[in-house]
């Protein structure tokens, strides 16, 4: 039985239970993993110049920026950061993504500190709860008597001559 196959994103051979399928290919864990990044960065451009496609201006950048060392994710995250927490617009880009190279060291500063926050506010909701767990805390139930005292009606009828 042929347990082999061709990734379709690299073109190597694979062992087909090593791989991922996505019909009709199998792809190595790592190629799938850039594949859907490259999807991912795709469909945001699209969706961010209100594209069907990202278009071979776009394509042409991404290979271009590939080229001088950024990643699909890099890319993806300093366009979030542009239109996303910068709020710029992105009319002004004329559909393209050619402000990557100006904003991409600023949006790794930035993303790199957000996981720093998230990764302290973990730890400090982790250690929360250890001391949390540590802690007995008894409470005792007060009981609160009330005085009844009766009443007779008939007191009332005297009281008033």
């Amino acid at each position: 039985m042929n347990t082999r196959a061709v990734c379709g994103e690299c073109g190597h051979y694979l062992e087909k239970q090593d791989g991922v399928y996505e019909k009709p290919k199998f792809y190595h864990t790592d190629c799938y993993a850039a594949k859907m990044k490259r999807k991912e960065l795709c469909d945001y451009i699209c969706k961010v110049f209100n594209l069907k496609a990202p278009g071979p201006a776009n394509y042409k950048m991404r290979k271009n920026f590939l080229e001088r060392g950024y990643t699909d994710e890099g890319i993806l995250n300093t366009l979030r950061y542009i239109y996303e927490i910068k709020k710029i617009s992105p009319k002004g880009a004329d559909e393209r993504i050619g402000l990557v190279p100006t904003y991409y060291s600023q949006a790794q500063v930035y993303w790199r500190r957000q996981e720093e926050i998230a990764q302290q506010a973990a730890k400090t909701m982790k250690e929360a709860i250890e001391n949390a767990q540590k802690e007995v805390l008894v409470v005792q139930k007060k009981t609160i008597q009330k005085e009844t005292k009766l009443v007779n009606p008939m007191d009332w009828w005297e009281e008033e001559d």
